[in-house]
């Protein structure tokens, strides 16, 4: 095949739209790894997080009661294959006071401990005024002293990372907890790790048998489905709209195709006169579409890959964590992934490039000889 087949040896106007063919498949593909990779990184750091600081798996009663026999119910659910700890906790809605105001929050309490301190969420802390090492007040809403304001020493700042955590979350110890409220300390929930978060379901299942159905398991997976389903359908949504733009960049191949075809009407009528097969002919338009495609494959993959680093590198996708969660989105393109997309972006080129080849099988060459 000679040289003046490809398309740099055709006219401008061929030339220009091959250039501007190249160049949509290129941004088809490129926001298609940014696409892809902004939806890995953000499922991925909220996954982290919740994993991080979360229980893995939660066992309460189906009455919301105290768990009376805490200690021996965890003792035996620590037996199960998987489970590296389980705690005996308890949880309450109160009111903490600051210089500043008076905000709502959550009351942790691990059935060991012995501060006489409480550690306040960051962005908790921050809302009302208090800082590290000074004190607030507590007001408790159910117990003896309800309504009461108890003034508690500060010990500590909690940062998880998680907004909704750190704008709620208040750890005390057991004696502090009495001290708060006026009554003794009883577990509410046990909160399980496990050594395999993403095998949690099944762990869940074992210790459901274990504690029987008195009790209600919940995994983190299943607290969190509402928020992993939306991520999973905005992740396919975006996906389709780029495909979608990619399939609309098609239009410029058959286009660029169309023009060579127009362009070389004379040199297929010479090959076809010389003893050329309609499916050399044929191959040869095929070749020239992929080839395009390649070239925009190519430079896309290239331009997402190196768009998707400078973003990292600057942390360009820093977000409100009160509305997503988290602070920042990290840009993780997916090998896999993004070899199965530049896969299907090179079977459309080829799917673009049918129709031109086929027509140009379809010329008459004693007619063009004759013209």
């Amino acid at each position: 095949m000679s040289r003046r087949w490809y398309i740099a040896g055709s006219r401008t106007p061929t030339r220009l739209t091959a250039v501007l063919s190249v160049f949509a498949v290129a941004a088809g593909v490129a926001a298609f790894i940014g696409a892809h990779s902004i939806a890995n990184g953000f499922r991925g750091e909220v996954t982290e997080k919740l994993i991080a600081n979360t229980p893995h798996i939660t066992v309460f009663r189906s009455d919301r009661g105290d768990i009376r026999a805490s200690e021996r119910l965890a003792e035996n659910i620590e037996t199960i294959a998987n489970v590296t700890a389980a705690d005996a906790m308890r949880s309450e809605q109160i009111l903490v006071a600051g210089p500043d105001r008076i905000e709502g929050g959550t009351l942790y309490i691990p059935a060991k401990g012995d501060a006489d301190s409480v550690s306040v969420g960051k962005e908790l802390a921050a809302a009302i005024g208090a800082k590290n090492g000074g004190t607030i007040e507590a007001i408790p809403l159910n117990g003896e002293n309800t309504g009461k304001r108890i003034r508690v020493k500060m010990g500590g700042v909690i940062e998880t990372g998680i907004y909704e955590q750190d704008a709620e979350r208040i750890e005390a110890s057991p004696r502090v907890y009495s001290a708060i409220t006026g009554r003794p300390f009883a577990p509410n929930f046990i909160s399980i790790s496990v050594a395999d978060a993403f095998a949690s379901g099944d762990t869940a299942a074992q210790v459901a048998d274990e504690v029987g159905p008195e009790y209600r398991v919940v995994d983190w997976q299943e607290a969190n489905r509402p928020l992993f389903a939306a991520l999973s359908l905005e992740r396919k949504g975006g996906i389709a709209v780029i495909f979608l733009l990619i399939a609309v960049s098609m239009i410029g191949i058959v286009s660029t195709l169309t023009m060579l075809v127009t362009d070389r009407r004379r040199d297929i009528a010479v090959l076809r006169a010389c003893g050329a097969k309609a499916s050399d002919i044929l191959s040869i338009f095929i070749f020239e579409g992929i080839l395009l495609g390649v070239a925009g494959v190519v430079c896309g993959s290239a331009a997402g890959i190196i768009a998707c680093a400078a973003a990292n590198a600057f942390r360009v996708l820093s977000i409100d964590p009160q509305v997503y969660i988290v602070n920042y989105i990290p840009l993780r393109p997916d090998p896999l992934t993004v070899l199965m997309g530049c896969g299907i972006t090179l079977l459309l080129c080829f799917a673009a490039a049918v129709y031109p080849a086929f027509m140009a099988t379809r010329l008459r060459p004693l007619e063009d000889l004759r013209r």
